[in-house]
């Protein structure tokens, strides 16, 4: 974390210690550029700072108003992390927030599907108990669960989540992206590069997310070949 976001975050009460805690949570988030580019609304904003181990009222409020104060510079040229041809934040999601019933599912597979991680193959293997499957899984991609009807699988949702898309980000993609589980993105693209465009072909703007997206690919890709 450079010292213009430091000093913006120390500027809205927080402690060396909860930058300590953001940084070991989001090591993406160096620049405020990074903080302004991070969420497109309020209550994006507060998600993420959930995400960063911000839990009382107080904490992610003084988050909010970070995120605001980095916005309201306009310009990133201050962030020695952006050049001008960077786009200043992302463009406009074409798709609307998920109603609020939408984000309470979400966070309860969250929370039934805990076990999804992608750090390893044999990680990757696991499958649910019988009592979550029987509550939660409505059909299967690739051999991969789906409690979301129409949606992606659980475990592509879970690695891009992991890898730092926003919740509104994987929305987008939910409705752009043609892979829909974790094996066939795997074979979606076959370079960094390539994998960092199609992010863009599904609308996502922001740079930091794009190479997020790429992450997730290499993420898949390595897991697929291992």
């Amino acid at each position: 974390m450079d010292g213009l976001l430091r000093a913006l975050f120390l500027d809205k009460g927080f402690t060396e210690d909860q930058l300590d805690t953001i940084e070991a949570q989001d090591s993406e988030l160096r620049h405020v550029g990074d903080l302004a580019a991070g969420a497109t609304s309020e209550d994006d904003a507060r998600v993420w700072a959930e995400e960063l181990g911000l839990s009382s009222r107080v904490s992610k409020s003084r988050f909010v108003r970070s995120w605001i104060e980095a916005r309201s510079q306009g310009s990133l040229s201050l962030d020695a992390g952006y050049t001008p041809s960077e786009p200043a934040k992302r463009a406009p999601s074409p798709v609307q927030e998920p109603p609020v019933e939408s984000k309470f599912v979400e966070e309860e597979l969250a929370d039934d599907w805990n076990w999804v991680k992608l750090s390893s193959q044999a990680e990757m293997a696991m499958t649910p108990t019988p009592q979550q499957e029987t509550r939660v899984a409505l059909s299967y991609i690739d051999g991969e669960p789906v409690s979301k009807p129409g949606g992606i699988s659980d475990m592509l949702r879970s690695s891009l989540r992991s890898h730092g898309l926003t919740s509104i980000e994987v929305s987008q993609m939910e409705q752009t992206l043609e892979a829909r589980s974790c094996k066939a993105l795997a074979t979606a693209a076959s370079t960094f590069e390539s994998a960092m465009r199609l992010a863009r072909l599904c609308g996502i703007q922001s740079k930091v997310s794009q190479e997020n997206f790429a992450k997730a690919w290499h993420q898949a890709a390595a897991t697929m070949i291992a």
